[in-house]
């Protein structure tokens, strides 16, 4: 298994695009193929995105958005179901919590669907906690924050 940063070709933009096509709905997030195709677009805004492959097939992202000078926001970690329960999503967890430490944010914040109970305790062991929602979105139900 090897974390790759992503550097937005239209390849990978291609490779992640029919990635979320399939991760999303086994996470159960619904989005429609035009709502999937803008997420892709806007990885290029975030500071930083990783991928997750086991050989040439790509199995997991996560990534980095900055808020504000001193905070940034965790997004897009996905891990296909059939990986789950190998420390993998801990793996791509952990790069992006070093690197938002490295660029020298003191918190980071995270949304995501409470459903998502595997993931939520992964958040909650490594500190995240809850706390109220710090932006407005439908997609989203438990909101969380770490200091780094």
């Amino acid at each position: 298994m090897e974390i790759k940063e992503y550097t937005n070709t239209e390849s990978e933009q291609n490779e992640v695009l029919h990635f979320l096509e399939a991760v999303l709905p086994e996470s159960g997030r619904n989005l429609d193929a035009d709502a999937i195709k803008q997420y892709v677009k806007s990885l290029e805004e975030f500071e930083k995105v990783w991928c997750l492959y086991d050989g040439v097939t790509l199995i997991g992202t996560v990534g980095l958005r900055g808020l504000d000078e001193a905070k940034c926001e965790l997004k897009a970690l996905y891990l296909y179901s059939k990986y789950h329960g190998q420390g993998l999503g801990y793996r791509l967890l952990v790069a992006a919590l070093e690197a938002a430490k490295q660029a020298g944010y003191e918190a980071i914040y995270l949304d995501t669907i409470s459903t998502s109970e595997r993931a939520i305790r992964l958040y909650k062991a490594v500190g995240f906690t809850e706390i109220a929602p710090y932006k407005e979105t439908i997609r989203s139900d438990v909101f969380m924050k770490k200091l780094l």
